[in-house]
């Protein structure tokens, strides 16, 4: 979701030549001015163009026969999604005042949008399908089992329970999933949990070992069902893309705890970016690909000059939303996969950045407002308390109790809010 600049400068990102001096990820890394807003568009039309080839029906994904099966290209995609949203994340909480707040921000950030695509999935693409599978729009209100209104209400708290409205795209190349993308959002929620729930122990100021120690598990037990699938019995985890995106995550937090020990210039990013084309090719992208993956990602926001990218705002969360039910709309007509994949690709993209660009503009943008409004101050307090408590456990020795000093008003914390929001939001689906 959004980010806010760190609480000590992360640098301006002039940086542009190698010197003997190393150079970190803290010293060139510009949160106000960095790629990282075109990445992620590009990351979100690597998803469109990976999932034409089945949605349109124009076969096999490229990407699984050169990764030799490892993954696709809406696979590489997510995984990048995942990196830059641990950096971005674990960065906002560091400069957020309360965990409520933090939540509060990510609130905004997912589920407006979220549900506003799961209503004009229903209730403008379903008719449309429903129209050319039976002439008209009649009927289409009536369906009782998996009706519209069922889409929208069972899929409201963000984890998918119904892909499908009746038998809309019954036929189709992949039958009865109006939007196969929105799977990941849960995840991507789990993960901003785990953020609130370590930042509250106090993690990330006195433990920072801890999440590479947590990343490197993850790691491991990737590794471990990969390799024996199925094997383990209870101690394996039965959701292996939980284990997946949260490791993508935790390399993307780890980058940021440990932004001013990761070495920084164009020879590490060449290396890491060759790495993981390598990886693809020798089957060991689940061994190095994906570190190599995050680290040249970070080097890329560092490097391209696309800063002025999202200069006017952040459309890949709106692209990731309505590319895949757009795409289904046009795969039931001749006249848009007719003409080769090429032209399904270059048509869903005509149709759906417009899309992108209004979900940002009267969504997104106008809830992301507010996100600094007064938060109530019993929350503030509570959060305020609780962190204390918990942050106060983990003490070694313990520390005799000291008074109080005199608790922040709500009003002192607002402002230190408004005083701490950048010029330039990047923000993360």
């Amino acid at each position: 979701m959004s980010t806010n600049p760190a609480s000590e400068p992360i640098g301006a990102g002039t940086t542009t030549a190698v010197s003997d001096t190393p150079t970190t990820l803290q010293d060139v890394f510009d949160a106000r001015s960095n790629s990282i807003g075109f990445i992620r568009f590009v990351l979100a039309a690597m998803v469109l163009v990976g999932h034409s080839y089945l949605l349109g029906g124009f076969g096999d994904e490229v990407a699984w026969h050169w990764t030799l099966g490892q993954e696709n290209f809406g696979g590489i995609a997510v995984g990048g999604f995942f990196v830059l949203s641990g950096f971005l994340i674990t960065r906002s909480y560091t400069t957020t005042t309360s965990v409520f707040r933090f939540l509060w921000q990510r609130f905004l950030r997912i589920f407006p949008a979220f549900w506003v695509c799961l209503v004009v999935t229903a209730f403008v693409i379903g008719p449309l399908i429903w129209r050319t599978d039976h002439g008209g729009f009649s009927g289409y209100l009536d369906i009782s089992r998996d009706s519209p209104l069922d889409y929208v209400l069972r899929n409201s708290r963000l984890a998918m329970r119904q892909y499908n409205i009746g038998d809309l795209l019954a036929t189709a190349p992949v039958p009865r999933d109006l939007n196969g993308s929105l799977w990941t959002l849960i995840y991507e929620l789990r993960c901003y949990l785990a953020v609130a729930a370590l930042g509250v122990f106090g993690v990330f100021r006195r433990a920072r070992g801890m999440v590479l120690g947590l990343t490197a598990m993850l790691w491991v037990l990737q590794l471990v069902v990969i390799a024996a699938p199925g094997g383990g019995g209870t101690l394996m985890p039965a959701d292996l893309y939980l284990v997946r995106l949260s490791f993508l995550f935790g390399l993307g937090a780890c980058l940021f705890l440990y932004r001013d020990r990761v070495p920084m210039d164009d020879r590490a990013g060449v290396l890491a970016t060759g790495l993981l084309l390598l990886s693809f090719r020798y089957h060991v992208y689940f061994v190095i690909g994906q570190a190599a993956l995050a680290y040249a990602l970070l080097w890329a926001g560092w490097r391209l000059p696309f800063r002025w990218f999202d200069r006017y705002g952040d459309f890949s969360y709106g692209l990731y939303l309505y590319a895949f039910p757009v795409q289904q709309l046009l795969a039931i007509y001749p006249q848009a996969v007719g003409h080769g994949q090429l032209w399904y690709v270059l048509v869903t993209f005509a149709l759906v950045v417009p899309m992108s660009i209004a979900s940002y503009y009267l969504v997104e943008r106008p809830f992301l407002r507010l996100k600094n409004a007064k938060v109530p101050a019993p929350l503030l307090t509570l959060s305020g308390r609780a962190a204390a408590v918990t942050q106060e456990s983990f003490r070694r020795p313990r520390r005799a109790p000291v008074a109080a000093e005199p608790a922040a008003t709500d009003t002192d914390r607002h402002s230190r809010d408004l005083a701490a929001e950048p010029t330039q939001v990047s923000v993360e689906p």
